[in-house]
């Protein structure tokens, strides 16, 4: 399995699109940290920004926000990373079906040697995105805020933890997807759509049928697109539970999907 996750990850890193992903990533994530920043910081140039717009500087609960984890935990919530990988994961998944790479590794490697090397694929890569972020936005309230504060480090190791746990089984939807219909544009589209339109309407629909039944649930809170939009920094243990169950649930999944899948195709 070793040797099969370092030939995904070298194919991975060889795609010129992985560079250019991360490059708008990080011009994303600046552009969205740089838009709070100026919104609701105290340097002089956000002073002069909100003076100028607003008339006067603006403020959170009696003070200007000045806090790197409440910061950072909003633009995790605006599904930067989810797109990333959404599109970066269509590429990479449906690239041996352009290439002819998973042909050619045929009795090489089991087929669970594969779902378990895009699991541990995604899980870096993802994690690599989550510490990028943290750095731009660092410096991107450098630039818009004289005082810079941390409410809890621990509470910002435990969003980022559970943060990358749900994004990486998110991962594994489109990489399932991907193996279903060996299409990059559908892919590509279907999960991009889910995660900035369809999912709300996906979990409005679930909770109306669960209350017809007389059943009562938050349905957002077990699919990791819906905990990955709604996930605050500081929800109770319980919250974090339910966002932990669906994405390791998810996960599991996925990857018996994936094996499956994979087996029935070399039956044939």
């Amino acid at each position: 399995m070793i040797r099969v996750f370092r030939m995904e990850w070298y194919r991975m890193w060889k795609n010129p699109a992985v560079w250019i992903l991360f490059l708008a990533y990080c011009a994303l994530f600046a552009l969205a940290g740089g838009v709070m920043g100026i919104l609701v910081g105290d340097s002089s140039l956000s002073q002069r920004f909100q003076q100028e717009f607003y008339g006067a500087p603006l403020t959170l609960d009696g003070g200007v926000l000045t806090d790197y984890a409440e910061l950072f935990n909003a633009c995790m919530m605006g599904n930067i990373v989810m797109l990333v990988t959404s599109v970066c994961i269509g590429i990479h998944a449906t690239g041996h079906v352009v290439s002819g790479y998973q042909k050619n590794l045929a009795g090489v490697a089991k087929k669970w040697h594969y779902a378990v090397s895009s699991l541990v694929l995604l899980f870096v890569f993802n994690a690599i995105l989550i510490v990028l972020g943290a750095f731009v936005l660092r410096i991107v309230m450098f630039l818009t805020h004289e005082t810079v504060t941390c409410s809890s480090f621990v509470l910002l190791l435990r969003y980022c933890g559970v943060y990358l746990l749900l994004s990486t089984a998110y991962g594994m939807f489109g990489a399932v997807l991907a193996l279903l219909t060996q299409s990059r544009i559908v892919a590509i589209i279907v999960p991009v759509v889910y995660c900035t339109a369809a999912s709300s309407l996906f979990y409005m629909l679930l909770d109306a049928i669960a209350g017809a039944l007389n059943f009562q649930i938050e349905s957002a809170r077990y699919f990791p697109c819906g905990s990955l939009r709604s996930l605050h920094l500081t929800d109770s243990a319980t919250e974090y539970g339910k966002a932990i169950f669906g994405a390791v649930l998810c996960i599991a999944l996925c990857i018996l999907l994936s094996v499956t899948v994979g087996r029935k195709r070399d039956m044939r």
